[in-house]
């Protein structure tokens, strides 16, 4: 073989193992690059040709001889990858899937392959499309290279608080910047916040350095700097922009007075409250205050534990006068003290003076069942006298300074009943049903809390059931048969129930097993003895059951004495053949 020949196949066997080679004869191989990185530009596109993907040594190659195609990993085509339509000097998606150049239009990672047109050869390489660029700035206002920083980026020291680590701010203020993307996506903006004085005018500025969150080389996330660094000047205002706090203030005894603790007592609004001022700030502190960008004030403090306004170089203490009672020792009231100094120029404000007076201004706090013991009436009356339970827990924040009192009462038809310490805390003539107890809790300053809780009053006591001692019945006859009826009146001696105008009557054979109902009947099988006289007679047990409106009931018994008269129609009753009276039934019923 000649050597030029072997020459040619040895290179064509390199090539085939680094990427990958279709080989036609010696000598007309095609070698891609094993593995493509490219970065989108700027549009967030990337266009390819055969001169992006062919070895070094075909770089001197016309790249309308080759046509491009590409596939996704796992095979499948593409959308996002438009293909050169040199019959139109265009990119399109509509010419089918292999063209001279293609344009991607997404980052990702793609199958390429790359065919010569003289004679089919291909080589295919891995294709991988990132976007690299970090997003860029639009705008940056209060840029640091500014050398006269611009009114909007001028603050006065109390407003460090509400600049530093917060773009809140500065975004009201409308100077954050403006930042865009190659591909429209920004990703995670950040800012680093770096705090530092000025040596000669004693200024504060804040400088500000914007970055965004990115993939590094091996994958991992870092910050990388943006073009954009900001400057915020920060001057001190002096004593005169001190806001004195409130020269009286006036709050409940049981919390302490100091002036943190005051103003944890003012942040709750019902204590007080005007949406044009920090009552919290100006109840308890001197305080430095400042326009927001919206037109808005806010306050810093001066003075206390954490006063971040040193930053204003200035501070302030105070001192407390001795207290002096008043409501009666509940409360007392002193004079607290200011001293304000700007340490920039030595300069002092004249004492600032506050009243605070502590009293008593919070109602008792006590607990309640929901539901009260459930009472009963008794045999005699259906209107009960109750002893009410006393509140749980009854506590005062001023208790030590007078004595608590409570009552209860409801409202029974337009009129109040009322449980006090007078009547031993007695409900007099509550009757039966639902009712609802009104507490009210009463401390030594006349503050007052109020809460309900519920009474039922029930009708758990039986009715008295009264029955006749003894009661006589003749038979009358009805078809051939001796037949009689006894009803609940007729037994009944006027049972009564308090609560119940009209208890329910029903009867029944003693110890029979029978349901109740409103009679009993009796026939020729009751007649069990004869009199001395011969007449037929019978004694049966009968039981009375009265039971009220609240299901209780309570059982009576009466003998039930049955006879046959003389009568004018021939019956027989029993064994025995008797005359029978034909008059109405019962009529002949005697006690």
């Amino acid at each position: 073989m000649p050597m030029s020949k072997i020459y040619s196949f040895i290179r064509c066997f390199a090539v085939v193992f680094l990427a990958g080679c279709s080989v036609v004869s010696y000598g007309q191989s095609l070698a891609c690059n094993a593995g493509v990185n490219i970065s989108m530009d700027q549009n967030c596109e990337v266009v390819m040709n055969a001169q992006h993907v062919l070895r070094s040594e075909t770089q001197n190659l016309d790249p309308n001889d080759y046509l491009l195609s590409v596939k996704n990993l796992d095979g499948s085509t593409p959308t996002d990858v438009l293909v050169y339509d040199a019959a139109n000097s265009e990119f399109s998606d509509t010419i089918g899937s292999q063209g001279e150049s293609l344009k991607f239009l997404h980052p990702g990672a793609y199958s390429l392959t790359v065919q010569r047109k003289s004679d089919g050869v291909t080589c295919w390489s891995d294709l991988l499309i990132e976007d690299k660029l970090l997003p860029f700035t639009e705008d940056c206002p209060c840029a640091a290279t500014d050398l006269v920083p611009d009114e909007d980026c001028i603050f006065s020291c109390a407003a460090i608080d509400q600049v530093l680590d917060s773009e809140t701010l500065t975004g009201q203020a409308g100077i954050n910047p403006l930042f865009k993307d190659n591909c429209g996506n920004a990703g995670e903006i950040s800012f680093n916040d770096v705090l530092s004085q000025d040596a000669s005018s004693r200024d504060w500025i804040i400088t500000r350095t914007w970055r965004s969150l990115v993939p590094d080389v091996n994958g991992t996330m870092v910050n990388r700097d943006l073009r954009c660094v900001q400057r915020f000047l920060f001057k001190n205002i002096g004593v005169g922009a001190i806001m004195p706090p409130s020269n009286m203030v006036v709050v409940t005894c049981g919390i302490d007075t100091d002036p943190q603790s005051l103003r944890n007592f003012f942040s709750d609004t019902s204590h007080f409250n005007n949406p044009d001022l920090d009552a919290a700030l100006i109840n308890s502190f001197p305080s430095l205050v400042d326009t927001l960008p919206d037109g808005g004030l806010f306050f810093s403090k001066i003075g206390g534990s954490e006063d971040r306004n040193a930053y204003c170089n200035m501070t302030a203490g105070f001192t407390d006068s001795p207290t002096i009672p008043s409501n009666g020792g509940i409360g007392e009231t002193f004079v607290r003290t200011w001293n304000v100094i700007d340490w920039n120029t030595n300069e002092t404000l004249p004492a600032l003076t506050q009243i605070i007076r502590v009293t008593d201004n919070a109602a008792p706090v006590f607990g309640l069942h929901d539901t009260l013991a459930v009472s009963s009436t008794s045999p005699w009356s259906c209107d009960v006298d109750i002893i009410v339970t006393s509140p749980d827990s009854i506590t005062d924040n001023c208790a030590a300074g007078g004595q608590i009192t409570w009552i209860a009462y409801v409202e029974v038809g337009g009129t109040r009943i009322e449980a006090n310490a007078a009547n031993g805390f007695t409900l007099s003539g509550i009757g039966t049903g639902e009712h609802i107890v009104n507490y009210e809790v009463t401390d030594a300053s006349g503050n007052t809390a109020t809460d309900s809780a519920i009474l039922i009053v029930g009708d758990m006591v039986q009715p008295v059931a009264l029955t006749k001692r003894r009661i006589k019945v003749t038979f009358t006859s009805f078809e051939g048969e001796c037949v009689a009826k006894v009803f609940t009146n007729n037994i009944d001696a006027n049972s009564f129930d308090t609560c119940d105008d009209d208890v329910d009557l029903s009867i029944r054979r003693f110890e029979s097993g029978d349901d109740f109902g409103p009679f009993v009947k009796f026939n020729g099988d009751d007649l069990t003895d004869v009199t001395t006289a011969g007449v037929p007679f019978g004694e049966v047990m009968i039981e009375l059951k009265v039971e009220d409106d609240a299901g209780n009931y309570n059982l009576g018994w009466t003998t039930v004495v049955l006879e046959d008269k003389a009568t004018d129609v021939t019956t027989v009753c029993g064994d025995t053949l008797i005359n029978v009276s034909c008059t109405a039934i019962l009529d002949s019923v005697i006690v």
